[in-house]
C-alpha cells in the first residue's frame, strides 16, 4: 500500500491518511509512544514488590499517567518533530507526490 501511495495512486484509505490533521495526530502519537515507557517505569515502582504486582493499582497508575505522557509527547512533537521535520523537508526538497485526478479524461 505504501508504494502506490508514494507513486501518487490513492485509494480511499490513502485519501484519509493524507489528511493534514491525521498526520499531526500520528506524529503526536509516535512521540507519546517514545516517551511512555520512561514515564511508566518512573512511576510504576510503587505498585509492585519483589514478589507481587497489584493489578488494580497498576491499572490506576497507568491511567493516571496518561496526562504526563500526553504532555511529554506534545512537548517532544512541538520542540523536535515539527521543527526538524520542516527543516529536513526544506533541505531535501521534499514535495507532495502528484495526485491523480479522477475527473481527468484520457
Amino acid at each position: 500500500m505504501t508504494l502506490p501511495l508514494l507513486l501518487g495512486y490513492s485509494n480511499p484509505l490513502g485519501t484519509v491518511l493524507e489528511l493534514t490533521v491525521l498526520q499531526y495526530i500520528s506524529k503526536l502519537a509516535f512521540s507519546c509512544y517514545l516517551i511512555h515507557y520512561a514515564i511508566l517505569s518512573a512511576f510504576v515502582y510503587d505498585v509492585r514488590t519483589s514478589q507481587y504486582v497489584n493489578p488494580e493499582l497498576t491499572l490506576i497508575r497507568g491511567v493516571s499517567d496518561l496526562g504526563p505522557i500526553l504532555l511529554a509527547g506534545l512537548f517532544l512533537s512541538l520542540t523536535i518533530e515539527f521543527p526538524f521535520g520542516a527543516i529536513f523537508d526544506s533541505l531535501l526538497g521534499r514535495k507532495q507526490p502528484p495526485r491523480h485526478n479522477k475527473d481527468r479524461s484520457d
